[in-house]
């Protein structure tokens, strides 16, 4: 879950930091083809949209820190659950 959560969040950050870019000109034919690919991916049409998908990134790029940070701070609780529960299978185990 956090590596999947991590990803996305990059990916969210990525294309977010992508979108504000001027792009203008030969030399950032890379640029404006990102560019190309999120507006196509999102169905941006024009300038409003453009400011609608920035907010909406930038929301969808807190909620995914969040849960991170969520999900790292219930992380030694869980490893201890893991832990307690694989000595109680292996404990039944024996007596079994």
């Amino acid at each position: 879950m956090e590596i999947k959560n991590a990803e996305t969040y990059k990916q969210l950050e990525k294309e977010l930091s992508i979108i504000p870019e001027p792009g203008t000109g030969s030399d950032h034919g890379k640029l404006n083809r990102e560019k190309r690919e999120i507006f196509q991916n999102y169905r941006v049409t024009n300038a409003r949209e453009v400011k609608q998908l920035t907010e909406t990134m930038k929301q969808k790029v807190q909620a995914k820190a969040q849960k991170i940070r969520r999900y790292e701070k219930r992380k030694p609780s869980l490893v201890k659950i893991r832990c307690l529960r694989k000595t109680q299978n292996t404990t039944i185990e024996t007596w079994a």
